[in-house]
């Protein structure tokens, strides 16, 4: 019988890490509480839950981390999925990437504005103030995950992992809305995030290993490229 059981615990693994998701203990959220509509989106998750997540390493370490990367901004990120449709103008976020080299991401609504209709629909930046960068519709940066997360369970990558050490590219092709991810994303400029930061990026599909790392950034021109995409599929 505990010989069965350790199977069936190793293949639960197995399924698991095939999904992309790091193996988790009950000191910390669910792949699927992390995911849109999760209970993890919500503040009132991670109220009194001192085993749910870490401050450690501590906002000021984060910063110095960010600065010997040399980054200019730091975000938390979480992941969604790719979408047929996000708000920079009903934007299929896989096609505008493919081939490009970039990653599609939801940029937090603190960092957005001017947009249409329910405010989400085809932004602009949003003023840069108070710790918050804009980043709206087909803005880019240039960037490092950090070998840290603000989780009290261990990292799923090493340290000295691909995922910390390769520079990637990403362009904003969706709002990450303050409703329904208040943990995570700010709804006003200047104002962190449960975490204590300002900024986030909701990743739409990001690179193998990816657990909620913290994201070190410059803001960059996009490329030709995706400057093209984009205006072939979007609606804005």
């Amino acid at each position: 019988m505990a010989k069965m059981c350790f199977v069936a615990l190793a293949f639960a693994t197995t399924v698991q890490a095939r999904l992309g998701e790091a193996p988790r203990n009950i000191s910390g959220p669910s792949p699927q509480d992390l995911l849109p509509g999760g209970a993890a989106r919500r503040e009132e998750y991670w109220e009194n839950a001192t085993l749910r997540w870490s401050t450690d390493p501590s906002p000021s370490e984060l910063q110095n981390m960010r600065r010997h990367a040399g980054y200019d901004y730091l975000a938390t990120t979480t992941r969604y999925g790719n979408t047929c449709c996000a708000s920079c103008g009903s934007i299929d976020t896989g096609r505008l990437v493919q081939g490009t080299g970039f990653y599609a991401v939801a940029s937090a609504e603190s960092m957005q504005d001017h947009g249409i209709g329910d405010g989400h629909y085809c932004t602009k930046d949003a003023s840069s103030r108070g710790g918050t960068q804009g980043m709206g519709c087909l803005s880019c940066a240039k960037g490092k995950f950090l070998p840290a997360h603000p989780f009290s369970y261990p990292l799923w990558a090493q340290p000295g992992a691909s995922i910390f050490q390769r520079e990637i590219k990403i362009v904003v092709a969706d709002t990450c809305p303050h409703h329904g991810n208040e943990a995570w994303c700010p709804a006003r400029q200047g104002r962190g995030n449960k975490f204590g930061v300002r900024n986030h990026f909701d990743f739409a599909n990001p690179p193998a290993k990816y657990d909620n790392y913290y994201f070190v950034w410059t803001k960059i021109e996009c490329s030709g490229r995706v400057k093209r995409r984009y205006a072939q599929l979007s609606r804005c």
